[in-house]
């Protein structure tokens, strides 16, 4: 290891006199290799024009992360920020995974949508159910349109104000709809709403947002807090079992977080989509 070999207050190498002379700690014998890879991995950096601060400041975050002094202010960072997002992110991820089965539950909360329906007759074109709709509700944003199922065998239409969310059921045969009173009260569509805006319209919208990229910081803080060194990277996917619950906790931490990692920057990027959709296709 190089700054096992070598201190950095006095070296010497060559004719790089204009660095601060290095002196080396053990004896030079069998430490040559180690020593020439760092002078030649200096040599590069100075004619590419870095400076030779940056080659002790690179190998430190490769090989030595835990002595960088950022890493402690990045652990606060983390900490506040997983502190502050624990309890939204378990609500919306609890509501988002009940938004999954909207259809199902939809088919059983409401019976009475698709009754008398006749099953055996061929369905109209989702294009003549989205133009009939959207003249029936003028007003409303047609966010979108669930195809028949056994259990539904109605078309359901999901519309969108400023202020609430409504189903509505449409004859699979003519593309009419059967209720021109939406269901705005109905269960799902208020979840939908908080999923979203959090009952609060474009302010709620806009919260989610500042959440995503919080849940971004969140994950590149703690990226660079589990990086454990390019010799060491595997000790950052082992659970040491049997020892001290806090360090079994503490690896159990570490290892789902690095695991999860793609999939948490995939929400908090989507989810800057869904609140800023322009402003996100501008950037692409």
């Amino acid at each position: 290891d190089f700054k096992s070999v070598i201190r950095p207050d006095v070296w010497s190498c060559n004719e790089h006199a204009q660095y601060p002379a290095w002196r080396t700690e053990r004896a030079l014998s069998d430490r040559r290799p180690a020593i020439t890879a760092a002078c030649f991995e200096i040599e590069v950096l100075k004619r590419k024009g870095a400076p030779f601060h940056s080659v002790t400041v690179i190998r430190q975050i490769l090989d030595h992360p835990h002595s960088l002094k950022a890493r402690k202010r990045l652990f606060q960072i983390h900490l506040w920020c997983g502190i502050i997002l624990g309890l939204y992110l378990t609500i919306i991820s609890v509501t988002g995974a009940i938004l999954v089965f909207e259809e199902e539950i939809e088919a059983h909360s409401h019976p009475e949508l698709s009754h008398g329906l006749r099953k055996a007759e061929p369905i109209v074109d989702i294009a003549t159910v989205v133009d009939k709709v959207r003249r029936v509700f003028p007003k409303n944003h047609l966010m979108t349109v669930l195809p028949p199922v056994p259990e539904q065998p109605a078309y359901l239409a999901f519309l969108k104000t400023k202020q609430r969310s409504a189903i509505v059921a449409v004859d699979p045969v003519t593309g009419d709809p059967l209720d021109r009173s939406p269901l705005s009260d109905s269960f799902l569509g208020k979840l939908a709403d908080f999923h979203a805006n959090l009952l609060a319209g474009s302010v709620g919208r806009v919260f989610n947002g500042v959440a995503a990229m919080i849940l971004l910081l969140l994950c590149v803080t703690g990226l660079v807090i589990w990086w454990p060194g390019r010799r060491m990277w595997k000790q950052g996917f082992i659970l040491r079992i049997g020892g001290n619950w806090k360090r079994l906790s503490l690896d159990l931490h570490r290892v789902t977080g690095i695991t999860a990692l793609a999939f948490l920057l995939v929400w908090g990027l989507t989810a800057l989509y869904f609140v800023w959709p322009k402003q996100a296709l501008a950037l692409v």
